[in-house]
């Protein structure tokens, strides 16, 4: 859809919010906060249709349509450490300000439309508000393939888990993606994707710890040489 009012012709799609979601709660309460976050999907507006309550979201390009249809990643190649910065960066400020996304995957990314394409997290309607990584839930919830193996199986006994570190080990699981996908593999990036990944949740590393030891090469052109510095 385009807005009347918006002589730039901007497109925006409209999600309607499943019953019991807490997507619009969600939402509004992280676009109150100031900054909010660059790597969260902007709400832009609220509307009431026949059938409830729905959001009004920028239109964006979808980060799975291009992993699955290219194999070099299509219009993301080469992209793909900006992009896990971005994603941990996003989730890491869901954390702190106690959300737990629960349902991290490619389907769930999006990107603008820039030279440098800003990877933004999209779908709240299983989020939930957690204090901290030592709270617990034990819901059965996420997507097949990208879910926490401590969450259990659909039909199998409800087990008791931290929703901010289940996250963490979705996101582990698209950063190995992202790193595959990568121009050339990025072992650094693979072996922190493995650690997010580990069987233990206690053990998952903090989201923002790989970004703290990337190396960027800046290149010097007047005495030809390079200088790597730490990229916080």
């Amino acid at each position: 859809m385009r807005r009347r009012d918006d002589a730039s012709g901007t497109p925006y799609i409209v999600k309607e919010c499943r019953q019991g979601s807490n997507e619009l709660k969600i939402l509004k309460f992280l676009q109150s906060l100031k900054p909010p976050s660059e790597h969260i999907i902007p709400l832009i507006e609220t509307i009431v249709s026949n059938a409830g309550p729905c959001v009004v979201l920028p239109e964006r390009n979808s980060v799975k349509e291009q992993l699955w249809c290219f194999t070099d990643g299509g219009d993301l190649r080469g992209k793909f450490l900006d992009l896990s910065r971005d994603l941990t960066t996003g989730l890491s400020f869901l954390h702190k300000n106690g959300i737990a996304h629960l349902d991290i995957k490619p389907l769930n990314l999006v990107f603008t439309n820039e030279s440098r394409p800003r990877l933004e997290i999209i779908d709240f309607d299983i989020a939930v508000q957690a204090r901290d990584e030592e709270e617990e839930i034990d819901d059965y919830c996420g997507s097949r393939d990208w879910m926490a193996p401590e969450i259990g199986e659909e039909n199998g006994p409800r087990r008791m888990y931290s929703p901010m570190r289940a996250d963490k080990w979705s996101c582990g699981r698209v950063l190995f993606l992202f790193a595959e996908r990568h121009g050339k593999a990025d072992e650094g990036l693979k072996l922190f994707a493995g650690r997010l990944m580990n069987g233990d949740p206690r053990k998952r590393p903090p989201l923002l710890e790989w970004q703290s030891k990337v190396k960027v090469t800046i290149a010097v052109p007047k005495k030809r040489r390079r200088v790597d510095v730490d990229v916080q």
